[in-house]
C-alpha cells in the first residue's frame, strides 16, 4: 500500500450507479480515506462486481493484470466464505469493516478463487435477474405549479394571520386557522384529491372569517399533514416547476413518517438528503427510485418547508443550509403533527352544514 494516507480502490466490472454509490460512501467516511482510481496500476485494492454480462471477461482481466492485489467481490448472489465478498444491496455498515479485513488479511490463492467464481457464475442462471435500471429522461418530465390551485390557496391562507374559508365554485371546502396550524374539512378526502388536479386559481376563493364568528366543531387536521398529502396529490408524479433538476437539494429535518401519508422510499431519500446536498439526478442514479416517486417526495417536502434548494452560484448558501440542518431538532419540536393520520379522519357532516350557514352569513355581511 502506498504511503500517502489514501487507500486507492479500482472498481472493476461496475456500472455508473454502483461507482457513484461507492464514491459517495467514501466521501462521507472519515475514519479512513478511500478514493476511487481509474487505473488498476495505481490501486491498493480492487472491488470486483461480477453481476454483468461480461462477468467472465471481467474475471479474466483481473487474473491477468491485478491478481497480486487484495480484492473484494460484490454480487447479488451469495459467493460463499472462500473469498471476501459482499452481497447486494451494499450497506455502509458492512462495506468498511469488510474493506479493512481485506486489507489486513493475505489474499487467497488465485487459482482457487478463479475456479470458485467461475463455478458460481455458471451454476447461477438467476444472477442476471437484477432490478431494471430506471432512466430519468428530462425531456419527458412534466411540471406543475404549487402556488396555483387548492395547494396554493392553502399556502396563502397559512401565511396569513386571519381565519379563512376556501371556496370552490362558491361552496366551502376548508376552513383554515393559521395561528393554530389546523384545518377544518367540510368535504371528503376523495373530493380534495380531485380538486388538487385543478390548476386554475379562478375556481377557488379565499374568504376571511370575522373574529366574532364561531368555527365549526369538527375533527381538526394539522396543516403539516394536510399540506403533505395535498402536495402528493397535486404533484401526481410531476416535478414542481421551481425545482431545477441540477440544483443541489438538502432536507432540514426528519418528518414523522408514521403520522403522514406514505411515499415509497421516503426514508431512504431523507437519509441521503439530510446529510449532504445532492441534486435529483444523482439521487435517482444512486437509489434507483422511479422519477415520479422522487417528484412526489420533493413536492411534499417543499410544501411543509423542509426542502432547501442551494444556489450553486452563491458561495455561502451551502453553509447556510448546514446551519439550518443543525437546527432540525428545534424545527421538529415546534412542528405539531397529529397522532391520527390524515387518511383515517372523516369530516363530520355537521361541519359541512355549519360552514354552509357561516358562508351565508358572510355573504349577507358583505
Amino acid at each position: 500500500m502506498k504511503n500517502t494516507g489514501i487507500i486507492h480502490i479500482f472498481p472493476l466490472g461496475m456500472d455508473e450507479r454502483t461507482i457513484a454509490l461507492l464514491d459517495t460512501a467514501f466521501q462521507m467516511y472519515y475514519e479512513e480515506h478511500y478514493q476511487l482510481v481509474d487505473q488498476e496500476q495505481s490501486a491498493d485494492l480492487i472491488i470486483i462486481d461480477i453481476d454483468n454480462p461480461q462477468d467472465q471477461k471481467t474475471l479474466s482481466h483481473f487474473f491477468k493484470t491485478c491478481s497480486h492485489l487484495p480484492y473484494l467481490v460484490i454480487s447479488a448472489s451469495q459467493i460463499g466464505p472462500e473469498c471476501f465478498s459482499l452481497q447486494k444491496p451494499i450497506r455502509v455498515e458492512n462495506l468498511f469493516p469488510m474493506l479493512k479485513q481485506v486489507r489486513t488479511t493475505p489474499p487467497k490463492p488465485d487459482c482457487q478463487l478463479k475456479t470458485l467464481l467461475l463455478q458460481q457464475y455458471q451454476s447461477d442462471p438467476e444472477r442476471h435477474n437484477l432490478p431494471v435500471k430506471l432512466v430519468l429522461d428530462l425531456s419527458q418530465v412534466e411540471f406543475f405549479d404549487s402556488s396555483k390551485g387548492l395547494l396554493g390557496c392553502i399556502k396563502t391562507a397559512q401565511a396569513g394571520d386571519n381565519n379563512v374559508i376556501i371556496l370552490f365554485e362558491k361552496q366551502p371546502v376548508l376552513a383554515i386557522r393559521p395561528k393554530e396550524k389546523i384545518a377544518l374539512l367540510s368535504c371528503h378526502l376523495g373530493t380534495l384529491q380531485r380538486l388538487c388536479q385543478l390548476a386554475a386559481d379562478n375556481q377557488f376563493e379565499l374568504r376571511p372569517i370575522p373574529d366574532n364568528s364561531p368555527l365549526p366543531v369538527s375533527p381538526s387536521f394539522p396543516l403539516f399533514n394536510l399540506l403533505w398529502q395535498l402536495a402528493i396529490w397535486s404533484a401526481n408524479g410531476r416535478l414542481e416547476q421551481n425545482i431545477k433538476p441540477d440544483s443541489p437539494l438538502i432536507i432540514k429535518a426528519w418528518p414523522n413518517f408514521t403520522r403522514i401519508a406514505p411515499i415509497p422510499n421516503a426514508m431512504r431519500m431523507t437519509a441521503f438528503l439530510i446529510r449532504m446536498p445532492v441534486n435529483m439526478i444523482v439521487l435517482h442514479k444512486l437509489l434507483n427510485i422511479p422519477p415520479s416517486v422522487i417528484f412526489n417526495y420533493l413536492a411534499a417536502m417543499q410544501a411543509v418547508d423542509y426542502l432547501v434548494t442551494i444556489d450553486r452560484h452563491t458561495p455561502t448558501s451551502t453553509q447556510t443550509c448546514i446551519e439550518e440542518q443543525n437546527e432540525k431538532t428545534k424545527v421538529t419540536t415546534n412542528t405539531k403533527q397529529e397522532n391520527i393520520p390524515l387518511e383515517q379522519k372523516v369530516p363530520d357532516k355537521q361541519s359541512g352544514k355549519f360552514l354552509q350557514k357561516l358562508l351565508k352569513k358572510l355573504s349577507v355581511e358583505q
